[in-house]
This record gives C-alpha cells, sequence and structure tokens, in this order.
C-alpha cells in the first residue's frame, strides 16, 4: 500500500515497501523515458542515486509515474551545509558521462526558459543577460548534467555514509560548469560559496538572474533570490 512521503511543485511521491514511486502532475511518456536514461547513466558511470525500477501510467491518479529502489535519504539544508558536504556535492560532477554521439540534448528547453524570464529583470541588465546566455549556447554540449543541482535534489545516504543524488527529470547533456555553477548559485552562505576556487562568474550571473526572473513570477523565495542576484551582478 502506498505511504505519502512529499509532493513538490511537479510531483508527488509514495513509498510502497521496498519501491519508491513518483507520479509527474505534468509529465509524459517521453520526459520519464529520457529520466530513466539520465539516471542510469549517471548510476552507471558511479553516481551514488536511486536505482530506476520502471514506470507505467496510473489511471486512477491519471498521472504518469516511475518507481525507483526505496532509500533512506536524509535531507540536507541549504542554509546549513557546510564546506565538506559542498565539497563531495562538487565532486560529484566529475563522475558526470561526457557527451557521445546519439546522446539527448537539452538546450530548447533550456533555452526557452533562459529567454522566459527577461522582462522580470531590472532593464538595466538585460543586454548583457542577453548576451551572455547566447555566449552560453555557443559552448560545447559535452558532459551529463543534472539540470537541477540543489541540495533539494541532493541527500544523505546513511548505508552508503556518502551523498546521494536524485531526480533526474530535468537532465540533458549541457556545459560543463552549469551544475556546479546551479549548486553554487542556490546556497544563501555567499561566504561559504567565495571560498570555492575556478567559479564561472558569467554562469553565475546568468543563473542567479534566471532564479530572481523566477522568484518574481511565482512570489517565491523572492527576497533571498534577489540578495543573491545582487551579489553576483553587482
Amino acid at each position: 500500500m502506498e505511504e505519502f512521503i512529499c509532493e513538490r511543485r511537479s510531483t508527488v511521491s509514495y513509498r510502497d515497501g521496498d519501491i519508491f514511486r513518483k507520479y509527474y502532475k505534468y509529465a509524459g511518456e517521453s520526459e520519464i523515458v529520457l529520466e530513466e536514461k539520465f539516471s542510469n547513466e549517471a548510476l552507471n558511470n558511479g553516481i551514488n542515486c536511486p536505482q530506476f525500477l520502471g514506470w507505467g501510467y496510473s489511471e486512477t491518479k491519471k498521472m504518469f509515474f516511475s518507481e525507483f529502489e526505496f532509500i533512506e535519504i536524509k535531507t540536507i539544508s541549504k542554509y546549513l551545509v557546510d564546506k565538506s558536504i559542498l565539497k563531495i556535492a562538487l565532486e560529484q560532477l566529475t563522475m558526470m558521462p561526457t557527451y557521445t554521439q546519439g546522446n539527448d540534448f537539452r538546450n530548447e528547453l533550456l533555452e526557452k526558459e533562459l529567454y522566459s524570464i527577461i522582462d522580470y529583470l531590472p532593464s538595466d541588465i538585460q543586454s548583457e543577460y542577453v548576451y551572455l546566455v547566447k555566449e552560453l549556447f555557443l559552448k560545447k554540449n559535452d558532459v551529463l548534467i543534472h539540470g537541477d543541482y540543489s541540495f533539494e535534489n541532493i541527500g544523505w545516504d546513511d548505508k552508503k555514509n556518502t551523498l546521494i543524488i536524485f531526480d533526474f527529470q530535468n537532465s540533458g547533456y549541457g556545459v560543463r560548469d552549469w551544475d556546479r555553477s546551479y549548486l553554487l548559485a542556490s546556497i544563501p552562505n555567499t561566504y561559504l560559496v567565495s571560498t570555492i576556487s575556478d567559479i564561472n562568474i558569467d554562469l553565475m550571473k546568468i543563473i542567479t538572474a534566471l532564479k530572481y526572473g523566477r522568484g518574481i513570477r511565482k512570489k517565491f523565495e523572492l527576497e533571498e533570490r534577489k540578495r543573491l542576484y545582487e551579489y553576483w551582478w553587482k
């Protein structure tokens, strides 16, 4: 019998014995097939993530679902994370598979999202933002990116005594620094982030502006996102 675990903006999740079942509010078959593909690719390359078991459609709930092995995951607060945990999270990205012919890209969806928030940004940075986004899409898509690499989708696996990564539904092949910058841009402790070397400032600008624009559009975490945006665009 299903036991409710949590509800997010686009999914509802349950436990059913040793199975973790995730229902998608909006995603269809093609998106779930890609999540299976990218989740398996990450797992096969040494990333600690739950094993994808299968997917289907619930006539009762009128939603597609995917099934994973159930793993007890402890949440990690983005407000309390320390440098040792952050270092492990960044090291995980070095194991992401690199591009091989035939891999799928998510540029079209990402490009649409990046341009969709322009009107929500201050007018004095819009031109630079557009320039940075255009430059981004001239770079090689040479590594698997999670797509939403933050501590909302990174937890702690007590059994393996390491981090566990989940929710590969926004994954695809993209720019090598994207996930690294996305994680750093999601951490409110800017002092902690400043201790990390080789930060891609252009990507930090793009991502914090993206998050700020989304925050305005959705009226969500607005003060925090504005502060991070202003920090990287100063």
